[in-house]
C-alpha cells in the first residue's frame, strides 16, 4: 500500500516538474521569437497625485517602464525621447498635446512615436506631450486650465492638438470594469472560450495572478490572444458606451468648454480621432459610429475635427499592412511603432490640408 502511495506521489512530482519546465520553455520561445508581444503596467514612480487639479501626472526628470518600453520625462514631467531631448527654443511659438496612453505611445520608444515624428516634421514649434496613461477628456480640461492657460504666454502656446480615443467617452470617475460576459450575444461577439475566460478572472481569487502575469509572461498574452479576441471585446465596450447621450454629451460640452478657454486666449484647439484596430480589421461602416457622432456634434459648435479612420484605412491597403501590425500586441488602440508612422503621417497630411 506504501509502495503503491510512493509511486503516485512520484508520479504527481515528476508531471508537476515536466509541465513546470514547459511552459518555461514556452515562456523563453515566446520571449525569444516573438519580441512584439509587450508585457502590461506601468511603473509607479512616474506618477505625481494631483498634478493638475484632481489629474495625475508624471513626475519631473524621472524614468520608468511602461508596456515593456522605458519611459522618461523632462522637467516638466512630460515624456521626451532620451537620446534627441527637444532643444526648447523660446523664440518659437508652441504646440501641446492632450491624449492618454495612446498618444504617450505606450509599449513603444519615444522616438517612433507619431508625435515625436510630427514634433521633427514641424521645426518651427516647441511641441509639449502632456499625455498621460488613463487619462480623459475631463483630464485634458484640468491639463489645461492648470498649464496650458497659466503658461501660455510664457511658451507662446498657439495650438493644442486633443488625440481624441474612443474610450475618451467614458467619465473620469468610472471605472471600465470587464463584467464577465454570458448572454447569447456575448457568446456571439467574443466566443465560448472568451466568456469563460472572462468569467474566470474576474473571480477575486485570480484578479492577483492575472496582474503577475500580464507584469511578467508573455506566454500568457499569446495565449489570451489564441482563446479571447481582447481587441473585439475592448472595442464594443467603448463602441456601445458612444450610444449613451449622457456619455456624449459629457464629452463634447467638456471639449466646448476647453476651446472657449483656450480661444480666450488666443489658442486654436483642433481634435484627431484615433481608430481603433477592430474597425481597421472590419471596415464596416456601422462600426464607426463612434467617430461619426463625436465629429458631427463637434462640426455643430465649430471645432475643427479629423477622423483619421480614412486615411489610416487607405495607407494599410496602400502598403499591404494587415490591421493588427498597426497596434501593441492583442492591443485594442495602443499603437505599434507601424502604426505611430502612419498615423503620424495622416496626421500631418490633414494639418497641410487646412
Amino acid at each position: 500500500m506504501l509502495h503503491k502511495a510512493t509511486k503516485s506521489i512520484t508520479a504527481v512530482t515528476i508531471s508537476l516538474i515536466c509541465a513546470i519546465l514547459f511552459f518555461v520553455i514556452a515562456e523563453f520561445l515566446v520571449r525569444f521569437l516573438m519580441p512584439e508581444v509587450n508585457f502590461t503596467g506601468e511603473s509607479a514612480s512616474l506618477v505625481l497625485g494631483r498634478k493638475y487639479g484632481p489629474s495625475r501626472g508624471y513626475a519631473p526628470d524621472s524614468e520608468g517602464v511602461s508596456w515593456g518600453a522605458k519611459i522618461y520625462t523632462d522637467s516638466r514631467g512630460f515624456r521626451v525621447d532620451p537620446k534627441e531631448p527637444p532643444a526648447e527654443d523660446s523664440s518659437l511659438p508652441s504646440i501641446v498635446i492632450l491624449g492618454d496612453s495612446v498618444s504617450l505611445g505606450i509599449g513603444v520608444p519615444a522616438e517612433k512615436t507619431f508625435v515625436n515624428l510630427i514634433s521633427r516634421k514641424m521645426g518651427g514649434y516647441n511641441i509639449y506631450n502632456t499625455s498621460v496613461t488613463g487619462y480623459f477628456v475631463s483630464d485634458y480640461r484640468n491639463v489645461v486650465e492648470k498649464f496650458v492657460i497659466p503658461e501660455s504666454r510664457q511658451l507662446k502656446i498657439k495650438k493644442v492638438f486633443l488625440f481624441y480615443s474612443l474610450s475618451d467617452v467614458h467619465a473620469h470617475d468610472a471605472i471600465r470594469i470587464s463584467k464577465p460576459a454570458g448572454t447569447e450575444k456575448d457568446m456571439i461577439k467574443y466566443g465560448r472560450i472568451g466568456v469563460f475566460i472572462d468569467k474566470t478572472i474576474s473571480y477575486p481569487y485570480s484578479v492577483k495572478l492575472k496582474t503577475f502575469l500580464a507584469h511578467h509572461s508573455k506566454l500568457y498574452h499569446v495565449l489570451k490572444k489564441i482563446f479571447h479576441d481582447s481587441s473585439k471585446k475592448w472595442f464594443f465596450q467603448d463602441y456601445n458606451a458612444h450610444k449613451n447621450d449622457k456619455n456624449i454629451d459629457n464629452v463634447i460640452s467638456t471639449v466646448d468648454y476647453i476651446r472657449d478657454i483656450l480661444s480666450g486666449a488666443d489658442i486654436e484647439c483642433v481634435v484627431f480621432i484615433i481608430p481603433y484596430e477592430y474597425q481597421l480589421r472590419r471596415k464596416k461602416a456601422y462600426l464607426l459610429l463612434p467617430q461619426k457622432m463625436i465629429s458631427r456634434k463637434l462640426g455643430e459648435i465649430n471645432i475643427k475635427c479629423y477622423d483619421l479612420y480614412a486615411g489610416v484605412s487607405r495607407a494599410l491597403e496602400k502598403e499591404s499592412i494587415p490591421a493588427g501590425k498597426l497596434f501593441l500586441f492583442n492591443d485594442h488602440c495602443h499603437l505599434s511603432d507601424i502604426g505611430h508612422r502612419i498615423t503620424a503621417q495622416e496626421v500631418l497630411r490633414c494639418l497641410e490640408s487646412r
